[in-house]
C-alpha cells in the first residue's frame, strides 16, 4: 500500500473530508488531493502531524503494513477518535449551527424592515431571504464529515476524554443560563413588548413596536439556537464515550 492510499484510507476511516483534513494541515485541498494520489509528497513536519491526527505511528504510516486501522482497532469495541478529530467534530457542528442560527433569525428579524420601509422593506426582506436559503444550501453542501461520530460507540484517550468532560460541564452550566436568558428575551420581544409598546406609545408607533419585537425575537432566537447547537455536539461525544485507556 503506498503512502499516498494510507492517508486515504485513514482519512475516510476516520470520516474526514479533504476539506478538514487540509485545514487540519494548513494546506490547499489540492495538496491533500496529489498526495492521495501519489502525485507530491507532504514535508517531514505534515506527515508528523498526520500521524497524530490519524493516531498512528510514523513507522505505519511510512512503512507498509498490511491494515493500519485493523492494527490500531482490532481489540477495541467501539470507533477510536482522537484529540484532533474530536476537536474537528466540534468546529464542524459549531459552524453549522451558526450557519443555522444565523438563517433563521434572517427570515425573522428581516420582517422588521417590512414593518419600517413599506416597499424598500420588502426588497431588503427578499435580499436577506435569499442570504438565509443561501446558509441553508451552504449546510447541505457541506453534508456530514464525520458519519462515525454520530452512528458508532466511541472511543477515547482517557487524559482527553476527562477534558472533554470538564469542557462540557464548564459549558453546560453556562450556556443553560444563556439558554434561559435567550428564552426570556425572546418572550418578551414577541409577546410583552408590543402589548406594552401599544400601551405607552399608541398605534402612531405600532409599525415601530413590531419591528422592534421581530429584531429582539430574532436575536434571541439566533443565541437559543447556536448554543443548543454547540451543547448538542458536546452531549453526543460524552455520551457515546467508552471507559477505555490508551
Amino acid at each position: 500500500m503506498t503512502f499516498g492510499e494510507k492517508i486515504q484510507k485513514l482519512r475516510k476511516e476516520q470520516g474526514i473530508s479533504q476539506e478538514e483534513l487540509s485545514f487540519q494541515l494548513q494546506v490547499s485541498r489540492q495538496a491533500i488531493s496529489k498526495w492521495e494520489n501519489d502525485k507530491g509528497y507532504p514535508e517531514t513536519e505534515k506527515i508528523i502531524k498526520m500521524s497524530k491526527i490519524f493516531q498512528v505511528s510514523l513507522d505505519d504510516l511510512l512503512n507498509d503494513s498490511e491494515d493500519i486501522a485493523e492494527k490500531h482497532t482490532k481489540n477495541d469495541k467501539g470507533f477510536y477518535v482522537s484529540q484532533e478529530m474530536a476537536n474537528g467534530y466540534l468546529l464542524h457542528e459549531s459552524v453549522k449551527y451558526k450557519k443555522i442560527a444565523l438563517a433563521i433569525a434572517l427570515l425573522l428579524a428581516g420582517t422588521a424592515f417590512v414593518f419600517i420601509l413599506s416597499e424598500l422593506g420588502i426588497l431588503i426582506y427578499l435580499i436577506m431571504m435569499i442570504a438565509s436559503i443561501a446558509l441553508f444550501v451552504s449546510i447541505l453542501l457541506t453534508g456530514n464529515s464525520y458519519p462515525q461520530i454520530k452512528k458508532e460507540a466511541l472511543l477515547f484517550e482517557e487524559d482527553f476524554k476527562k477534558e472533554l468532560s470538564h469542557i462540557y460541564l464548564k459549558k453546560r452550566k453556562k450556556y443553560h443560563l444563556l439558554i434561559l436568558v435567550s428564552i426570556i428575551v425572546f418572550c418578551f420581544g414577541f409577546f410583552l413588548l408590543p402589548v406594552a409598546g401599544l400601551e405607552f406609545i399608541g398605534e402612531s408607533g405600532e409599525d415601530f413596536v413590531l419591528a422592534a419585537s421581530m429584531i429582539i425575537g430574532g436575536a434571541a432566537v439566533y443565541f437559543f439556537t447556536y448554543l443548543l447547537g454547540v451543547l448538542k455536539a458536546y452531549q453526543l461525544l460524552i455520551r457515546k464515550a467508552q471507559m477505555l485507556s490508551y
